[in-house]
């Protein structure tokens, strides 16, 4: 907690003055980032993350870069950092201006690109549909007040 509150039982302030001035000022961008610089502190053996994977460009691209960091600093501590196979928070990013000298970037963007245009082509037919539908219905609202209002 940020300060000790009476409706939190038991809850402790973290130490964000002490981390702060031992870790520095830039990489505090999620609560993980947290939990592994006080683990650092209490120096363990190992740290395992379970659950965490932060692979997703929208919330966490600007979280990633702080676990990674403090990922870093445990393991410059001699600690070990463990994660399940499954999980990518182990693999640091592609140094700028590598990544495209690799084979498997070339695959995959090409990969993109293929799904990018299968996207927009359904996109158009979803549109073209909406349309149609949008027609049909105006037709159907046109022959249903046609028989309700008309008698033969």
């Amino acid at each position: 907690m940020q300060e000790v509150r009476p409706e939190f039982p038991g809850a402790v302030k973290y130490p964000f003055e002490e981390m702060r001035k031992k870790f520095g000022d830039y990489f505090w961008t999620s609560s993980l980032s947290y939990m592994l610089a006080l683990a650092i502190e209490q120096k363990p053996e190992a740290i395992g993350l379970w659950g965490v994977d932060m692979s997703a460009h929208d919330e966490w691209a600007h979280q990633r870069p702080g676990c990674h960091y403090f990922i870093q600093e445990a393991r410059r501590a001699g600690i070990e950092v463990y994660a399940p196979p499954e999980s990518d928070i182990l693999f640091p990013p592609t140094p700028y201006g590598y990544r495209e000298s690799s084979a498997m970037w070339w695959k995959m963007n090409t990969r993109w690109k293929e799904l990018a245009g299968k996207h927009q082509h359904i996109t158009r037919q979803m549109v073209d549909l909406k349309r149609q539908q949008t027609v049909l219905e105006g037709a159907m609202d046109d022959a249903q007040y046609v028989t309700q209002t008309f008698h033969y």
